[in-house]
């Protein structure tokens, strides 16, 4: 017979009760039979003093007819009960089911009783459920008794009850025969025991008068009324009377039933619970390896060898000793024995699964693959069986096809290779092509870093085989995400002049500390990605081929939800283990909202995979559509920006050159060249100037720009800008050469454009478009000097300067529209008095910085210095800003505010007119003073004073001997309030002849630091004759 692998010690406790269907009833009505059947598991007898006992039943739907013939040998072994089940008919054929149960009865003769279970009888439905129709057949000399049990139906617990009653008329009749064998063994009367023997044991020419032969008897009855001690629940009985059946076997000697001794006293001892200590565990672990070697001299008891190894490696691994346990399963897996192909199936898928029982998982799974082998071995070979095999053996080589371990596979690398190999070649011999595509896909993409090169290759070649046969598309199952492997996948902002911003998103913190910890609701991170509505968005990839050969990507798209998104495939191939080859997918998001990346689809070597990431990026925010500008300027484009701040968005580049004091008109032209209408427009300009000198370089109208709002689609608009070439005209020093003004001076300036409309304005998103400008600025006109005279005229002044043609070419120069231009040759210096109304001051006094300023405004709108380079045909001006004028030049140009009329003896005092007087003659000078500011005069000192112009730079106030005053020189003047006028009367005489100036003044304190000080200018000048 065949092993029983699921044999356990605890089986020498149990009556053996053998449950079989009859006549095929269905299956729902024998499961649920068998289920309830096997929920009596044991029954009682209460005959002893000490209370009742338990008699253990096990169950089998299989067992060989000879099996029972193993009864005396070990009486666990004897089919003592026999339980059918089957099912009746519409016609109520319940005669055929009976002589069915009769004909199986006949097969098992050791069966002490047994019931015919018939379910669905008619006739029976409107009786009692619980009344049944019992037909018992004549008790036999064997005491053997057949009832069959009808059942309406299969509820309530009617069954149960039956088969308790079945399992302790079982228990009782084997009580009789084991009361029945202790009286034969005790009873004087019987001098010698019959001798039990096995199937195959003959004993032809034994001597039966033999002490040895009694002892043989003795030994054998004994272990047989310790098996039936056993099974009746007698635990300690059993194991004593074990205990004097191996002595006496022992001595005779017996080996094969000394060996089923051992094993019975090992069983007893375990359900008496005596083996609970290490050492009793040892003990039993020896009875059972000594039991094991004597059953191995005796080839016919193989099979019980075999189960014998197999209980004690399960009582070993339940104590914890699994080397032990395994151990003995070895010694099964060794034994020799004769099985045909489909038996050594079977035979190493049980081993599989007791190893499988004993937590060997791996040994399992070896003798799983085994049997799966031996299933192609056989004629015919069975695929399928195969397969289902090598199925079974994946969790003990840590292989998990439907939820593969994340990262690398654990476990044995070589070995899973070889699996994932065998069940490809299975599943190609089943002819299961898609299931063959997903195994090859699946050593792709779960071992690929332990294949060699030219298994990578081969793999490759088998999948694109495989996917060529197949029809339709083939989806790879796991996708082939190593095929290519992405280092990379990153979206991608657009451009910085296509990006989407939000309107008014500075934000400044509320802290008024550079950095506050105390600021919970902020968190550090990138600001969220941006896309635009209806516009191509990429993700940038970094692919590897890992193949020695050329990878061909068929097809290549993103993976997204969210938001609709039509993704643009993309088609390449790779080099042969190629590094790190850059790739970008396109796609154009359809709506608005949040777009989750979720990976790629590819299409390599003839299947499709959906890669969705282990690691998903931040999700997209799609915004609506937005207009979309192209700006252009007609100026020539620069080959490089240098940047200032950040010019990322700048678009294009452009120079210019002009001169100091050039002024060059920019047309910007603006296209709008969305779908959407630009609403909103505005110009900055970002440079390193300050804001006033920013503005003074470049300036437009702000409302002709708006006026042109809003711009179609397709439209174009037009900005004018005008430029100035701004450059310092003053020379520091004195001397062009060196100087900073004589060097070309560079501005960088971007102007940028922010602009929005149609949905995207709605939302609160624009965008940013630069044009970058590199100004430079070549000096022009420089002034090294300077001065100021005054005019005749006392509302003039002259202003003397000295200027250079700092240009490479004839410079024409005019200082007013009258005057003919002046030619300068490049590089040549001149001077040239221009001249100027005096300023006018509104009113005084004034600070000496209100003063300055005054002038400088009043210089800049009346002085012009225009210069023309006639073969450029270009030209500009030039402004005297930078020129540090002195106090006394400041008093030269400003118009003082008191204004003079003088009088010399009764005539009005004129700058041109000459005075003639004798010496000795008295001089007269009336002197009108009026305050023509808005402001009044305080504390002021009108003097006159004379001198000599000695013509040579050097005047002489010292005129004590040469002129006398006729009273006081001086007046003091205690306050001259707005159009309010002072008059006084001055009286000299000259003693020499001569040439004299009179210099009239007015001195005003302003503070204890400050004065000023007005005159009448031109002095007047007297010559002094001799008397005649």
């Amino acid at each position: 017979s065949a092993v029983d692998f699921d044999a356990r010690l605890e089986d020498h406790q149990c009556l053996l009760v053998l449950v079989q269907p009859l006549s095929e009833p269905s299956t729902a009505l024998w499961e649920r039979a068998v289920e309830h059947i096997k929920r009596v598991r044991f029954t009682r007898l209460s005959d002893q003093p000490e209370g009742s006992r338990h008699v253990w039943l096990r169950y089998t739907t299989s067992y060989p007819a000879d099996g029972s013939l193993w009864g005396d040998f070990q009486a666990h072994r004897r089919v003592l009960g026999v339980l059918t089940v089957g099912e009746c008919d519409q016609d109520g054929g319940v005669e055929p089911l009976c002589r069915l149960h009769e004909k199986l009865m006949q097969q098992h003769p050791t069966a002490i009783d047994s019931r015919c279970l018939l379910f669905g009888a008619p006739g029976l439905e409107d009786d009692d459920p619980g009344e049944q129709a019992a037909t018992a057949a004549p008790m036999n000399s064997k005491l053997r008794s057949t009832q069959c049990l009808l059942y309406p139906e299969l509820e309530g617990n009617k069954l149960e009850l039956d088969i308790r009653e079945f399992a302790a008329s079982l228990a009782w009749v084997l009580e009789s025969r084991r009361l029945e064998r202790l009286f034969d063994r005790h009873s004087p009367s019987v001098s010698v025991l019959p001798l039990l023997k096995a199937p195959f044991e003959d004993f032809v020419g034994l001597d039966t008068e033999s002490r040895q032969f009694r002892r043989r008897c003795g030994g054998r009855q004994c272990k047989h009324l310790a098996d039936l001690s056993l099974q009746l629940g007698l635990c300690r009985e059993a194991h004593a009377l074990y205990t004097e059946a191996q002595e006496l076997l022992r001595g005779v000697p017996d080996w094969l039933w000394l060996a089923a001794t051992l094993e019975g006293g090992t069983a007893a001892a375990a359900a008496a619970a005596a083996g609970g200590e290490d050492g009793a565990i040892d003990e039993c672990w020896e009875q059972l390896r000594e039991s094991c070697i004597h059953y191995a001299k005796y080839s016919p008891v193989a099979v019980i060898q075999a189960e014998c190894a197999i209980k004690a490696a399960r009582w070993l691994a339940a104590h914890g000793r699994a080397l032990g346990a395994a151990e003995f399963v070895q010694s099964v897996v060794s034994m020799n024995m004769a099985q045909s192909e489909t038996e050594k199936v079977s035979w190493y898928d049980s081993l599989a699964r007791l190893y499988l029982e004993l937590g060997l998982s791996r040994k399992a799974a070896f003798y799983t693959r085994v049997a799966a082998l031996k299933c192609m071995a056989g004629k015919p070979p069975d695929p399928f069986q195969c397969y289902q095999l090598l199925l079974k053996s994946l969790p003990g080589y840590r292989v998990n096809l439907d939820k593969p371990a994340k990262g690398r596979m654990d476990g044995w690398p070589r070995l899973q290779i070889q699996l994932l190999q065998d069940l490809l070649v299975t599943a190609r011999k089943m002819d299961d092509l898609p299931l063959a595509v997903s195994h090859v896909c699946q050593l792709l993409e779960w071992l690929l870093e332990w294949l060699s090169p030219a298994e990578r290759s081969e793999a490759c070649q088998q999948l694109q085989a495989l996917a060529s046969r197949l029809q339709g598309p083939a989806s790879a199952w796991p996708p082939l995400m190593h095929l290519p492997l992405v280092r990379r996948f990153q979206p991608q902002a657009p451009a910085p002049h296509l990006r989407p911003l939000r309107l008014g998103s500075s934000q400044v913190g509320s802290s008024p500390f550079i950095f506050s910890p105390l600021q919970p609701h902020r968190r550090p991170g990138r600001a969220p990605l941006l896309w635009a509505q209806g516009e191509v968005a990429a993700v940038a990839l970094q692919l590897c081929n890992p193949l020695p050969t050329e990878l061909a990507i068929h097809h290549m798209s993103l993976l997204a939800d969210g938001v609709p998104l039509e993704s643009f495939p993309a088609s390449l191939e790779l080099p042969p283990e190629s590094s790190p080859y850059p790739v970008k997918l396109l796609g154009t998001p359809r709506a608005t909202g949040q777009l989750h990346l979720r990976g790629y689809n590819t299409c390599v070597l003839g299947v499709h995979s959906e890669c969705v990431l282990a690691q998903l990026p931040a999700p997209v925010t799609v915004v609506p559509p937005l207009p979309l500008l192209e700006a252009t300027a007609n100026l020539p484009l620069a080959p490089d920006f240098a940047t200032v701040g950040d010019a990322a968005h700048v678009v294009n580049n452009y120079a210019l050159s002009l001169y100091a004091g050039e002024r060059r008109q920019c047309v910007l032209t603006l296209t709008n060249c969305g779908a959407e209408p630009i609403e909103m427009l505005e110009l900055s300009l970002q440079t390193k100037l300050d804001r006033e000198t920013e503005r003074n370089l470049i300036d437009w109208s702000p409302n002709s720009l708006q006026s042109q709002l809003p711009v179609p689609a397709g439209s174009v608009a037009t900005l004018a800008l005008q430029v100035h070439g701004q450059a310092p005209f003053l020379v520091s020093g004195g001397s062009p050469e060196g100087s900073r003004s004589a060097l070309p001076k560079v501005v960088e300036v971007v102007v940028q454009l922010q602009y929005s409309g149609g949905p995207g304005l709605q939302a609160r998103y624009c965008r940013q478009l630069g044009l970058a400008l590199t100004l430079e600025v070549q000096p022009s006109l420089l002034i090294s000097g300077w001065d100021v005279l005054p005019a005749q005229e006392p509302t003039k002044c002259h202003l003397v300067l000295d200027l250079r043609n700092e240009t490479d070419y004839e410079l024409e120069l005019r200082a007013d529209d009258e005057r003919q231009p002046l030619l300068l040759e490049a590089k040549d210096c001149c001077r040239i008095p221009v001249t100027a109304d005096r300023c006018t001051a509104d009113s005084w006094p004034r600070a000496q910085e209100q003063l300055e300023f005054a002038c400088r405004k009043h210089l800049r709108d009346t002085v012009v210095l225009r210069w023309w380079l006639p073969s450029l045909e270009r030209g500009g001006k030039a402004t005297l800003d930078e020129v540090p004028w002195t106090s006394h030049m400041l008093d030269t140009i400003l118009l003082s505010p008191l204004q003079w009329e003088v009088q010399v003896d009764g005539q009005v005092h004129r700058p041109e007119q000459e005075y003639m007087f004798p010496v000795g003659e008295p001089l007269r000078l009336s002197v009108l003073l009026r305050n023509v500011s808005q402001g009044s005069f305080s504390h002021l000192w009108l003097s006159a004073v004379g001198y000599q112009d000695r013509q040579n730079g050097t005047l002489s106030y010292r005129l004590d001997s040469k002129a006398i005053f006729v009273g006081s020189d001086k007046l003091f003047i205690e306050q001259v309030e707005s159009g309010g006028s002072q008059v006084h009367e001055f009286t000299l005489a000259f003693l020499l002849t001569g040439v004299y100036k009179l210099e009239l003044s007015c001195r005003a304190h302003l503070s204890r630091e400050s004065e000023r000080v007005w005159k009448c200018c031109p002095p007047i000048e007297v010559t002094v004759t001799a008397q005649q």
